[in-house]
């Protein structure tokens, strides 16, 4: 009875959070806030990847190798989404959340490699136990250093990526338009046959370069973006 218990108050507890990150969004395009975001889509997904780690750090304790894999593919999806989808019309707030989640995803990956080199470590039948012992502590302590000496690389990689990626997508897409005109460009039924966009979300991101408020440009990306508009 307590389990069933526990289980549908955990459903009400992830489904409300879900609802509080799909409210909780300030989806105007003009708005000076940090965490204005174009859509509550990223924030959905990250909190149910959050929630699956933590299901699997506490449910699947009897299963360490599937546990630790799960994990590890969870974390780097929270990198992911951020530098695929860009949410934030505040760019660096991509940038720095696609760095902070790919430090998670660095210590996930370190976890996942303990694990299964533990799993190797205790097959080994040619080791006594102290052996066995001494080896997993040094393999313990080796990634230990690494995951946290090498954490500043990962969160400059995250971040990296993010950069290059919004930046490099919205100068070959304005290329693209630029180099057809306004008027050109007016002739071609849809903007699939100018510039091939992944998806309506990859034509919102171009967009934020073309705001204005106020009587004045905000361009949510770079203030080079404008020479590329012509």
């Amino acid at each position: 009875m307590r389990m069933v218990i526990a289980v549908v108050f955990s459903l009400v507890f992830i489904a409300v959070g879900g609802l509080f990150a799909l409210a909780d969004v300030t989806p105007n395009p003009v708005s000076q806030h940090w965490l204005a975001a174009a859509h509550a889509t990223v924030e959905v997904k990250t909190w149910a990847f959050k929630t699956l780690i933590v299901i699997c750090a506490n449910s699947v304790t009897g299963f360490p190798k599937l546990q630790v894999t799960l994990i590890f593919i969870l974390a780097t999806w929270l990198a992911y989404v951020h530098v695929r989808w860009q949410p934030y019309y505040f760019q660096w707030m991509n940038h720095t959340r696609a760095g902070l989640y790919s430090m998670t995803a660095f210590v996930a990956l370190m976890l996942n490699i303990n694990g299964w080199w533990e799993h190797t470590l205790q097959h080994d039948t040619s080791l006594d136990l102290a052996s066995k012992a001494a080896r997993s502590a040094t393999h313990a302590k080796l990634l230990s250093d690494l995951a946290v000496k090498l954490l500043p690389v990962a969160l400059g990689l995250g971040a990296g990526v993010s950069w290059l990626r919004l930046n490099i997508a919205v100068k070959r897409a304005l290329a693209k338009f630029r180099a057809l005109g306004p008027v050109d460009a007016e002739a071609i039924p849809g903007l699939r046959d100018i510039h091939k966009f992944l998806d309506p979300y990859e034509v919102e991101i171009i967009a934020r370069c073309c705001r204005w408020d106020g009587g004045r440009r905000t361009c949510m990306v770079a203030p080079r973006t404008y020479e590329l508009m012509g």
